[in-house]
């Protein structure tokens, strides 16, 4: 299992950083938190919690530092999905609680990370992934396709394009070409398997199509989740998300910094 060290926040901070990760409060509000946070770490209160379970809740996060006398716990959110973003803040009422925790958690293990799905996904009860597709195949024909098996939904990878290029494809009436591997939503579990065991290898305009069981994750997309090893996911390698930790962050930042976590 994976260990967490545990540090202060040093006191080198963008303060600007923790104005824009509390997106959901008011003005005056973020500059009460900011002012709190800066003084915080500044005193050496502020504990950053880096690699959190995406499912562990402030409550879970409080109870972990049950025996410190913790002042106010902040998991941030990506504004843009509304998901945590795998870290927190933890800030204890003095330095010696802080040092105190520092000692006592440091290698220590974060919780439990069997609450929420892993950051790398768990396989889902009623979606399959299928790979090999023809490119220029629609999602109505993939339904059609796997019609057999009572599908809700389909969806098709989209190769990414500039949006310059999307408006005039759209203005052209044409469609965007697929990356060659989609998504369909079956009725049941029962019906998932039979699918996979029915669908793997027939062929679909000349192709051998892949079918298996797709992988649910809290912080990607079916598309990031499942990509085949040699499809591009929007032009990067994917990384592998790091070990839970518990570490000091750069002072008043919401924004993860580098989080030294070590292995049990």
């Amino acid at each position: 299992m994976s260990a967490a060290p545990v540090e202060k926040v040093p006191e080198t901070a963008n303060v600007n950083d923790v104005t824009n990760a509390l997106s959901n409060t008011s003005l005056n509000d973020k500059a009460a938190a900011n002012e709190a946070a800066s003084a915080s770490a500044a005193e050496g209160r502020r504990l950053y919690i880096g690699n959190l379970a995406y499912a562990t809740t402030e409550g879970e996060l409080k109870d972990f530092f049950k025996d410190y006398l913790v002042e106010s716990v902040s998991i941030p959110k990506n504004p843009r999905t509304d998901r945590p973003v795998g870290y927190a803040f933890v800030d204890l009422s003095t330095p010696t609680e802080a040092e105190r925790a520092i000692e006592a958690l440091s290698g220590k293990e974060i919780l439990e990370r069997k609450r929420g799905p892993p950051a790398d996904g768990i396989p889902s009860k009623i979606k399959v992934m299928v790979a090999n597709l023809p490119y220029d195949l629609t999602e109505e024909k993939l339904i059609e396709l796997f019609k057999d098996y009572q599908p809700s939904s389909a969806k098709i990878a989209l190769r990414p394009i500039p949006r310059f290029m999307i408006k005039k494809l759209q203005a052209r009436g044409e469609a965007r070409k697929g990356r060659g591997f989609g998504f369909v939503t079956l009725a049941s579990e029962e019906l998932q398997q039979k699918a996979v065991a029915e669908m793997n290898g027939k062929e679909v305009e000349g192709r051998e199509i892949a079918v298996k069981v797709a992988i649910d994750s809290p912080d990607k997309t079916d598309e990031e989740a499942n990509a085949p090893a040699d499809a591009d996911v929007n032009g990067k390698e994917e990384k592998k998300a790091d070990a839970p930790a518990v570490a000091a962050a750069p002072a008043a930042t919401e924004a993860a910094p580098a989080s030294p976590a070590t292995t049990a």
